[in-house]
């Protein structure tokens, strides 16, 4: 909601120094984003834009800078060091390449203390419980018509390419990526096959796959700043399992199996598979893109 011009001064009560907006007869409490993340309060605005949250049965108000748009996203969870800060819940890439945090309306409702005492320990009980080592994962399907999974932590984004996008650069497959050229990894031509009587219907999806011209691409970045891309086969969803093998790799390139939606899954090594191809890949920095050389220049 926005409340502008005498509504951002008459429709904003103070009761005991915390402040309240009446929304259909009730008092909707507000937390302002800024005070919460320690940020300069903007300077006075026209208008108040309030975003009205429900967090476990509990309403209250986050008033914020700018209302932008929505956006369907690939949820990425924080790394180790980050996880301690109560205030997001994880982070994903934007389209244009921004790296994006995502609130935990939860946390900045605790710690505004807008949630009432049995929805905060209902709350803390919940994520005790769900504290598992439960990880995020991208499943997708082999061409045998299995199951793969990818750990959402090992994605950098993902992008669907024209199978003409793909060049080539000696014997290697390359696309243009973001002003770079990366190199193209085909996951199933590098995975072996699991069984022979599996062939025929590997090589029937693969077929019906590249007739479409389109292809899952998961793209990977190092630490050191290196970027490849893994054509995968299609992605079928996003699920937060507890990463607890059932049994171990079956192939090369696999640290093991799950079961995941009473199916066999098999979880792919992601660095294993790309050394095999590009040995050095994790421990030679990527080369920063320079400026092109003037006609002449050596």
């Amino acid at each position: 909601m926005q409340l502008e011009g005498e509504q951002a001064t008459k429709c904003i009560e103070t009761i005991y120094g915390a402040q309240f907006h009446r929304l259909r007869g009730r008092l909707l409490p507000l937390v302002y984003l800024n005070r919460i993340l320690g940020l300069p309060l903007p300077e006075k605005a026209e208008a108040v834009k309030i975003a009205v949250i429900q967090a476990n049965g509990n309403l209250f108000g986050l008033v914020v800078d700018e209302i932008l748009d929505s956006e369907e996203i690939v949820v990425k969870p924080l790394g180790e060091q980050l996880k301690g800060i109560p205030f997001y819940a994880g982070a994903t890439i934007l389209g244009d390449g921004r790296l994006a945090l995502i609130l935990d309306v939860l946390g900045i409702g605790r710690e505004a203390h807008v949630l009432g005492k049995e929805a905060q320990a209902g709350e803390a009980q919940r994520q005790g419980a769900a504290a598992g080592d439960k990880e995020s994962l991208l499943l997708f399907q082999s061409p045998d018509l299995g199951q793969m999974v990818i750990p959402l932590a090992r994605i950098a984004r993902l992008e669907e390419i024209s199978e003409t996008a793909i060049e080539h650069l000696g014997d290697n497959e390359v696309v243009q990526h973001r002003g770079n050229v990366i190199p193209i990894l085909r996951v199933f031509q590098i995975v072996p096959e699991r069984r022979r009587e599996l062939r025929k219907t590997a090589e029937e999806v693969a077929e019906a796959e590249a007739n479409t011209g389109r292809l899952d691409v998961v793209i990977h970045t190092a630490p050191n700043g290196r970027t490849v891309g893994l054509v995968i086969g299609r992605i079928l969803d996003t699920v937060d399992e507890a990463m607890t093998l059932q049994r171990g790799a079956s192939r090369p390139f696999m640290t093991g199996c799950l079961v995941i939606r009473n199916k066999v899954t098999e979880v792919l090594d992601v660095p294993a598979l790309v050394k095999s191809v590009v040995p050095d890949f994790y421990d030679t920095p990527a080369i920063p893109a320079g400026p092109v050389p003037e006609t002449g220049a050596a």
